[in-house]
C-alpha cells in the first residue's frame, strides 16, 4: 500500500483538552479544539488564484482547511485545489467536485486513482477534492444520508460544506456557476446524488459511480448507525444524471442502480422508457440506456458494466490509488473509461 493513501496515522489528532487554574475553589476548562487528522494550510487570500496546486504538493497530507461551517460541529474540513494550466482570470472555468469512496481521501481517489487533476489540465475545469471525516481508522466519509461511516452517524451537514468551499474558492478565482458539476466513487457517489437532490439550484449534472440516492428507500444496505436525515430526494431544479454500476458489485449492489434512475427520471419529467444512448457509448462490456426528454434538457442515463466490480472503471487501481485494487474491489472493464465518460456527460449541460 502506498505511503500516499494511508492515511498518515502519525499525524495526531486534535482532541479535547483542559486545563486547571490554580486557584483553590475554582477551575476553568478549555474548550476542545476542532478536529481535523491531518495538516492544515490556508488559502491564500489574493482576489484571484493562478493555475496551480493549493497546497502546491497535491500529494501531500496537508490540506485547506475550512472552519465554521454550520452543521460540522467540531470539525475542521478539509479539500484540496487544483487549477489548470489553461486557467485565465477573464474566462469563468467550469469546476467539478472529485469525492471520495468512504476509508478512502481526495488524494487516493481523485489524483492517483482516477487521474481528475490530469482531465482538469486537459479540459479546463477547476477541480475540488474535498475530504471526508471519521473518528476512527484510516478514510473519511461524506453524509450521503444512509452512507456511511461518522459523517452520516453525526448528522453532519456536508450540503451546506459544500456550498461554502464554493463560496470560498468563487471569491477568488473566475467560476462559472452555470457549470457547476459533482462526481464521485461509492460513498462519494451516494453523496453525489444528495447534491444534486438538495443543491439543484448549484449542480448542474452528475456522474456517479457505484452508487444510489442515499434515502431509506432506495439504499441497497443502510450502514447508517442512527436514522437518516436525508429522508427525501426534492430536486429544485432539474440536473442531469450519469450512474454506472457493475453487475458483480458486491458492496453496492447492481440492483441499486434501477430505482434511483427510475426515480431521477420521474423527478426530471423525463420519457417513462430508456432507450440507448448516444453517449457514453455502448462497446465491449459496458451499454448505456438513457431517459429523454427530460425538462430543462437534461439526461438521465446508466451505464451497465457487464461483470464489473465495485470500481471507477478503467483505472488499474479501481480509483483507490494503490496498485491491488482491481484485485482487491474489480473486475474492471474492458471497455469503460469512467474518467472520460463522466467528464463528456456532465460537460454537455449548463444551467
Amino acid at each position: 500500500m502506498s505511503s500516499r493513501f494511508r492515511l498518515i496515522a502519525s499525524v495526531a489528532v486534535l482532541s479535547g483538552c483542559a486545563s486547571a487554574s490554580t486557584g483553590e475553589t475554582q477551575t476553568t476548562h478549555v474548550a476542545p479544539p476542532p478536529v481535523s487528522v491531518r495538516a492544515i494550510a490556508t488559502l491564500p487570500d489574493e482576489a484571484q488564484l493562478g493555475a496551480g496546486d493549493y497546497p502546491a504538493d497535491i500529494h501531500s497530507p496537508t490540506y485547506l482547511g475550512i472552519r465554521d461551517v454550520p452543521g460540522q460541529g467540531d470539525w475542521v474540513r478539509e479539500y484540496k485545489l487544483h487549477v489548470p494550466e489553461s486557467y485565465d482570470p477573464s474566462v469563468s472555468a467550469p469546476v467539478v467536485f472529485a469525492f471520495h469512496g468512504w476509508q478512502l481521501n481526495a488524494v487516493a481517489y481523485a489524483i492517483e486513482g482516477a487521474a481528475w487533476q490530469k482531465k482538469s489540465d486537459e479540459a479546463g475545469f477547476v477541480l475540488v477534492m474535498p475530504n471526508g471525516i471519521q473518528r476512527a481508522g484510516p478514510g473519511g466519509s461524506f453524509n450521503a444520508g444512509t452512507c456511511c461511516g461518522n459523517a452520516s452517524e453525526e448528522h453532519l451537514d456536508d450540503v451546506a460544506l459544500m456550498r461554502a468551499i464554493y463560496g470560498q474558492l468563487a471569491a477568488r478565482l473566475n467560476l462559472d456557476r452555470r457549470r457547476v458539476y459533482a462526481v464521485g466513487l461509492s460513498n462519494g457517489a451516494f453523496f453525489s446524488h444528495r447534491l444534486a437532490c438538495q443543491a439543484s439550484d448549484l449542480f448542474v449534472a452528475i456522474a456517479a459511480v457505484a452508487g444510489a440516492i442515499g434515502t431509506p428507500v432506495f439504499a441497497p444496505n443502510p450502514s447508517a448507525k442512527a436514522p437518516s436525515d436525508f429522508e427525501t430526494c426534492a430536486p429544485k431544479q432539474p440536473v442531469a444524471v450519469l450512474a454506472v454500476h457493475g453487475t458483480r458489485d458486491r458492496l453496492v449492489p447492481y440492483r441499486a442502480m434501477l430505482p434511483s434512475l427510475q426515480e431521477w427520471a420521474r423527478l426530471n419529467g423525463c420519457t417513462a422508457e430508456a432507450k440507448q444512448a448516444a453517449q457514453p457509448e455502448s462497446a465491449g462490456d459496458t451499454s448505456c440506456l438513457t431517459f429523454a426528454g427530460c425538462r430543462g434538457g437534461v439526461e438521465v442515463t446508466g451505464c451497465t458494466v457487464q461483470g464489473g466490480g465495485h470500481c471507477w472503471f478503467g483505472s488499474k487501481t479501481c480509483g483507490i490509488g494503490v496498485p491491488n485494487g482491481e484485485q482487491m474491489f474489480g473486475p474492471n472493464s474492458n471497455t469503460l473509461d469512467a474518467t472520460e465518460a463522466a467528464w463528456q456527460f456532465v460537460s454537455r449541460f449548463s444551467r
